[in-house]
Protein backbone atom coordinates (compact mmCIF):
# COMPACT_ATOMS: atom_id res chain seq x y z
CA UNK A 1 0.00 0.00 0.00
CA UNK A 2 1.41 3.32 -1.07
CA UNK A 3 0.44 6.51 0.68
CA UNK A 4 0.95 9.67 -1.30
CA UNK A 5 0.66 13.11 0.13
CA UNK A 6 0.48 16.23 -1.92
CA UNK A 7 3.14 18.68 -0.79
CA UNK A 8 2.88 22.37 -1.42
CA UNK A 9 5.58 24.89 -0.76
CA UNK A 10 3.04 27.70 -0.52
CA UNK A 11 1.30 28.39 2.79
CA UNK A 12 -2.01 26.54 3.02
CA UNK A 13 -3.97 29.22 4.85
CA UNK A 14 -5.21 32.68 3.91
CA UNK A 15 -3.34 34.29 6.82
CA UNK A 16 -0.11 32.51 5.99
CA UNK A 17 -0.29 33.48 2.34
CA UNK A 18 -1.05 37.09 3.29
CA UNK A 19 2.01 37.15 5.57
CA UNK A 20 4.13 35.82 2.70
CA UNK A 21 2.75 38.33 0.19
CA UNK A 22 3.28 41.26 2.53
CA UNK A 23 6.79 40.02 3.33
CA UNK A 24 7.66 39.76 -0.36
CA UNK A 25 6.17 43.25 -0.85
CA UNK A 26 8.40 44.55 1.95
CA UNK A 27 11.46 42.98 0.32
CA UNK A 28 10.53 44.62 -3.01
CA UNK A 29 9.90 47.93 -1.23
CA UNK A 30 13.35 47.70 0.33
CA UNK A 31 14.70 48.82 -3.05
CA UNK A 32 12.82 52.11 -2.59
CA UNK A 33 12.62 52.81 1.17
CA UNK A 34 16.02 53.42 2.80
CA UNK A 35 14.79 52.33 6.26
CA UNK A 36 13.76 48.92 4.87
CA UNK A 37 17.06 48.65 3.02
CA UNK A 38 18.91 49.20 6.29
CA UNK A 39 16.72 46.70 8.15
CA UNK A 40 17.14 43.95 5.58
CA UNK A 41 20.83 44.72 5.19
CA UNK A 42 23.13 42.91 2.82
CA UNK A 43 22.18 39.58 1.29
CA UNK A 44 22.81 36.76 3.76
CA UNK A 45 23.06 39.25 6.62
CA UNK A 46 21.04 38.74 9.79
CA UNK A 47 18.18 41.01 8.70
CA UNK A 48 17.90 39.24 5.35
CA UNK A 49 17.84 35.78 6.91
CA UNK A 50 15.18 36.82 9.44
CA UNK A 51 13.09 38.36 6.65
CA UNK A 52 13.24 35.17 4.60
CA UNK A 53 12.32 33.03 7.62
CA UNK A 54 9.32 35.26 8.34
CA UNK A 55 8.22 35.20 4.70
CA UNK A 56 8.69 31.47 4.09
CA UNK A 57 8.72 29.45 7.33
CA UNK A 58 6.37 31.24 9.73
CA UNK A 59 3.34 31.28 7.38
CA UNK A 60 3.56 27.50 6.90
CA UNK A 61 3.12 27.05 10.67
CA UNK A 62 -0.45 28.39 10.56
CA UNK A 63 -2.71 25.36 10.44
CA UNK A 64 -6.02 25.37 8.56
CA UNK A 65 -9.07 25.99 10.68
CA UNK A 66 -12.58 27.42 10.69
CA UNK A 67 -11.73 31.14 10.87
CA UNK A 68 -11.25 33.54 7.94
CA UNK A 69 -7.52 33.83 8.62
CA UNK A 70 -7.01 30.08 8.91
CA UNK A 71 -9.21 29.14 5.92
CA UNK A 72 -7.52 26.72 3.53
CA UNK A 73 -7.09 28.09 0.01
CA UNK A 74 -6.98 26.12 -3.26
CA UNK A 75 -3.47 24.71 -3.68
CA UNK A 76 -2.93 25.85 -7.26
CA UNK A 77 -4.04 29.40 -6.50
CA UNK A 78 -1.84 29.57 -3.38
CA UNK A 79 1.18 28.26 -5.29
CA UNK A 80 0.72 30.72 -8.15
CA UNK A 81 0.41 33.70 -5.80
CA UNK A 82 3.33 32.57 -3.59
CA UNK A 83 5.74 31.83 -6.44
CA UNK A 84 4.59 34.88 -8.41
CA UNK A 85 5.11 37.20 -5.44
CA UNK A 86 8.56 35.80 -4.81
CA UNK A 87 9.54 36.08 -8.46
CA UNK A 88 8.30 39.66 -8.72
CA UNK A 89 10.18 40.66 -5.55
CA UNK A 90 13.35 38.98 -6.82
CA UNK A 91 13.00 40.72 -10.20
CA UNK A 92 12.57 44.09 -8.47
CA UNK A 93 15.72 43.62 -6.43
CA UNK A 94 17.72 42.37 -9.43
CA UNK A 95 16.56 45.24 -11.64
CA UNK A 96 17.29 47.76 -8.90
CA UNK A 97 20.84 46.46 -8.65
CA UNK A 98 21.27 46.51 -12.45
CA UNK A 99 19.56 49.79 -13.33
CA UNK A 100 19.52 51.77 -10.05
CA UNK A 101 15.93 52.88 -10.64
CA UNK A 102 13.23 52.94 -7.96
CA UNK A 103 10.45 52.33 -10.51
CA UNK A 104 10.94 48.57 -10.32
CA UNK A 105 10.43 48.54 -6.57
CA UNK A 106 7.23 50.59 -6.82
CA UNK A 107 5.76 48.44 -9.60
CA UNK A 108 6.70 45.17 -7.89
CA UNK A 109 5.28 46.27 -4.54
CA UNK A 110 2.02 47.32 -6.20
CA UNK A 111 1.77 44.01 -8.09
CA UNK A 112 2.35 41.99 -4.92
CA UNK A 113 -0.25 44.05 -3.05
CA UNK A 114 -2.74 43.23 -5.83
CA UNK A 115 -1.92 39.56 -5.26
CA UNK A 116 -2.53 39.99 -1.53
CA UNK A 117 -5.92 41.56 -2.22
CA UNK A 118 -6.82 38.58 -4.40
CA UNK A 119 -5.81 36.27 -1.53
CA UNK A 120 -8.07 38.19 0.81
CA UNK A 121 -11.03 37.95 -1.55
CA UNK A 122 -10.83 34.39 -2.91
CA UNK A 123 -13.29 31.90 -1.41
CA UNK A 124 -11.61 29.17 0.66
CA UNK A 125 -11.24 25.62 -0.60
CA UNK A 126 -14.48 23.73 -0.21
CA UNK A 127 -16.59 26.84 0.36
CA UNK A 128 -20.17 26.57 -0.72
CA UNK A 129 -21.25 28.73 -3.62
CA UNK A 130 -24.76 30.20 -3.67
CA UNK A 131 -27.13 28.46 -6.04
CA UNK A 132 -28.69 30.50 -8.79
Amino acid sequence: MTITTQRSYAPRTRGGLLISCLGFAALAASTVVPALTAAVGPAMGLGFVIAILVVVAVPRMITPGPTWTRAALPGTFASIVFIGSGAVALAAVAMHLAVESSVWGHVATAAIIVGAVSVASVPPRGARRPRS
